[in-house]
């Protein structure tokens, strides 16, 4: 708020930052004071702030040469924002952004040795290393969700990132340096001397650092998931699931009494604008335990387990999710009471639809609607599936995933011949009849896909990632695009006028099927259907490498990460060879100009004088190591 203050109207103008803080906080002003949302114009919330956010992509990428935090928050925020209204390709792209410039800018490392001193005068001051630290973290949490337990698509690696776990907002705030734990719990900064290590560290830590902790355990969870093929018998105390469980478990004991669920938890956080913070911590701890004992639902998950499990091992797994699912039903219905904007976070939509899936799986599948024991349960999740069917309704307004959720989770009530006994207002009693003949096709095409599926036998990314993961949607939106440059790009005879016509019937028949909505195990696939592996990519570096030469790509091979030490080191100035080169001007965290002299993300400009000798060198001395970026990019 300083900076916006002391901010000419001119450099507001062209600040890309101020433009997507805008874009986001117009959906919120939109959904609170419109009056859309109510009369069912979710469109309108979802559209309010877009030309803020163009103008803010456009800022971004017309000044990637300015590697700075500043503009490493703007690639986060719009990266939330593409999300938001459905851009997955663009969402995706950005994540590779975001992971870049937090390499340039040596992020991952802490800025120096003096985690206690305030460096305002040759460096960052104390709120700026805590600014990098939770810009850092921002970016590692992103790429977890992002790679979705998959290597090739994971660009942060735990092991590479050496800074402390965010500090508490209060210290924050306050601006009060302190130490707090490493990622792994226990551990602390090698460099740090022992008598600055606090008694108890973890008082120093809040909601964010505890977050941190269990996307890690997260990211153990998909990863594991999706290699069940080499995994050890679960059921053994030396397996990786039981070391998974383990650590779930003591994360849920290590949390403090603040970040508990309860009433008076609710309304505290709600006041210190915290609330969907919790919701959002709490959910991703019990649905990521649904996620780990997914293994015991194979037939919900298309899972190919190789082993037989124990009976009670697994009735064990299969009824403990069930009560997982339960418990972010209950924790979604409450948060919505409090407003829809607590259920901001773009991943609670999928959480909202997946609870009602493993709810009437558990009813219909596992115990049986034939049974009296199925009976009595299904009187006592409709309740749950209803209030879920309510928050997914509520948050179409402020995320456009909710929306195809929305109609997914009212149709799986149809399909599994509970519309006419959920006595939900989301079911329309002559929808039900409508749809018998629908339903009876669904199931046969479902079927057929199934055992077409079934029959491969190896691993791309639409077996292994979920079809609502970033990728796998991202690729659905880029298909056609990449298919279309690729046949303009290469040398191939034109299309007959015979095959224009197979064509446009193939596609009029995809959009039909997408317009069927099938079940809820395969919604999200059909889009994707056309394009298998990384056919996507591939046409895209076809299209490149037939319009670049090689003196185009020579710069990326001679980059300004060839006068730094690019080895393991335990702080970020450590990597450069300061006595031959000194530190690159954004790497102080002081303001970086640009050639026109206007500040790239502040209010004054940079010079040498700005800087000690030994800390950095003249931004001359490194403009042969950053053209290629403004003359290539």
């Amino acid at each position: 708020m300083e900076r916006l203050d002391d901010d000419t109207s001119e450099s507001q103008a062209n600040n890309a930052l101020l433009h997507i803080v805008c874009a986001l906080g117009a959906k919120f002003y939109a959904l609170q004071n419109s009056g859309h949302a109510e009369r069912g114009e979710y469109s309108n919330v979802l559209s309010a702030g877009t030309e803020w956010a163009k103008r803010a992509a456009s800022l971004l990428f017309s000044n990637l040469d300015n590697v700075s935090v500043e503009n490493l928050m703007t690639a986060i925020l719009l990266h939330d924002h593409e999300i938001r209204v459905g851009k997955h390709a663009s969402a995706f792209v950005l994540t590779g952004v975001c992971a870049r410039l937090a390499h340039a800018l040596r992020l991952n490392l802490e800025y120096s040795t003096d985690i206690l001193e305030d460096e305002s005068l040759n460096g960052p001051s104390i709120p700026s290393k805590e600014s990098r630290r939770r810009v850092m973290w921002s970016c590692y949490v992103q790429d977890a969700l992002t790679g979705s337990g998959t290597d090739q698509l994971t660009m942060f690696h735990e092991g590479d990132i050496k800074i402390q776990l965010p500090t508490h907002e209060r210290n924050f705030l306050f601006q009060v340096p302190c130490v707090t734990e490493l990622l792994q719990p226990g551990q602390f900064l090698k460099f740090l001397p022992l008598d600055t290590i606090p008694p108890r560290p973890v008082e120093n830590m809040g909601l964010l650092a505890f977050y941190i902790r269990l996307i890690r355990i997260r990211k153990r969870v998909l990863r594991y998931v999706k290699r069940l093929d080499a995994a050890e018998e679960p059921w053994f105390p030396t397996s990786e699931f039981t070391a998974i469980d383990v650590s779930l478990r003591d994360w849920s004991l290590s949390l403090p009494a603040s970040l508990q669920l309860n009433r008076t938890a609710f309304y505290l956080r709600k006041e210190s604008l915290q609330l969907g913070a919790l919701i959002l911590l709490q959910c991703t701890y019990h649905w990521t335990i649904c996620d780990l004992y997914r293994i015991s639902t194979p037939q919900l998950y298309r899972l190919q387990i190789r082993w037989q499990y124990p009976r009670e091992f697994q009735d064990h797994l299969q009824t403990t999710m069930f009560q997982r699912a339960q418990d972010c039903a209950s924790i979604l219905r409450d948060a919505l009471n409090h407003g829809t904007k607590i259920l901001a976070d773009t991943w609670l939509p999928s959480v909202a639809f997946d609870s009602n899936r493993v709810m009437l799986h558990y009813v219909t599948r596992i115990l049986g609607l034939q049974t009296e024991q199925g009976k009595a349960v299904l009187k006592e999740i409709m309740p749950h599936v209803n209030s879920n069917l309510d928050c997914l309704e509520a948050m179409q307004s402020i995320t456009s995933m909710a929306g195809p959720f929305y109609q997914a989770a009212r149709k799986m009530l149809i399909e599994s011949d509970l519309g006419s006994l959920s006595f939900s207002r989301h079911i329309v009693p002559d929808q039900v009849d409508d749809d018998s003949d629908r339903r009876t096709q669904l199931k046969q095409h479902s079927a057929s896909k199934s055992s077409r599926e079934g029959s491969s036998n190896h691993n791309t990314f639409d077996t292994v990632l979920q079809p609502t993961s970033i990728f796998r949607l991202a690729r659905g939106t880029g298909a056609e695009t990449a298919t279309g440059a690729l046949r303009n790009e290469t040398l191939g005879p034109p299309r007959s006028s015979a095959s224009a016509a197979t064509s446009q019937q193939a596609s009029d028949l995809h959009v039909q099927r997408q317009n069927q909505q099938p079940n809820s195990r395969t919604i999200g696939q059909t889009q994707n259907e056309p394009m298998e592996g990384l056919e996507v990519l591939h046409a895209a570096a076809t299209v490149a490498s037939t319009n670049t030469s090689t003196d185009d790509l020579q710069p990326f091979f001679t980059s300004w990460f060839d006068t730094g030490t690019w080895h393991d080191a335990e702080t970020a100035r450590a990597t450069y060879d300061q006595s031959a080169y000194g530190l690159p001007p954004w790497m102080t965290g002081l303001e970086v100009t640009d050639g026109s002299n206007n500040v790239a993300g502040g209010a004054e400009g940079m010079t040498t004088e700005n800087f000690t000798t030994d800390q950095t060198r003249s931004s001359e001395q490194w403009r042969f190591s950053t053209d290629f970026l403004s003359t290539n990019l």
